[in-house]
């Protein structure tokens, strides 16, 4: 998935659309709200936002950064479902399975500690993985 697009103003439904769908996703993935808000870029000290992502009482404020981090972790969801296409359950349990190619971490984790930089390495490997 090319990822390389100009970041333009997202509308407030665009911006209802991504939250619902990323939650979802988060849901499927079975990530805690401080692994949600790590992977989005956002504090850990609060729930309330995430809460009310969930419940839809409210949409992401979108600026370049968690926009982009919606963006690969969708290409992510998008290559595990093309690489897993008949076992979703593995599709969805592969972020937080132990990887050797990250050390032992599993995706969740590298992308925890490094950052933007390790949710594009999660991305790029998954990529060059489909790709061979």
């Amino acid at each position: 998935m090319a990822l390389a697009q100009t970041f333009q103003y997202i509308d407030e439904e665009h911006s209802r659309r991504l939250t619902k769908m990323i939650m979802r996703l988060f849901e499927h993935w079975g990530l805690t709200y401080e692994e949600q808000s790590q992977l989005l870029g956002m504090s850990t000290r609060t729930n309330t936002s995430i809460s009310n992502y969930k419940k839809g009482n409210r949409s992401i404020r979108f600026n370049r950064d968690n926009y982009d981090r919606v963006r690969y972790l969708l290409s992510i969801h998008k290559s595990l479902s093309t690489m897993f296409p008949h076992n979703k359950k593995l599709a969805y349990a592969w972020p937080k399975t132990p990887n050797k190619r990250f050390n032992g971490q599993t995706p969740v984790e590298l992308i925890a500690n490094d950052g933007f930089i390790g949710l594009v390495n999660v991305h790029n490997y998954l990529e060059h993985y489909m790709s061979h």
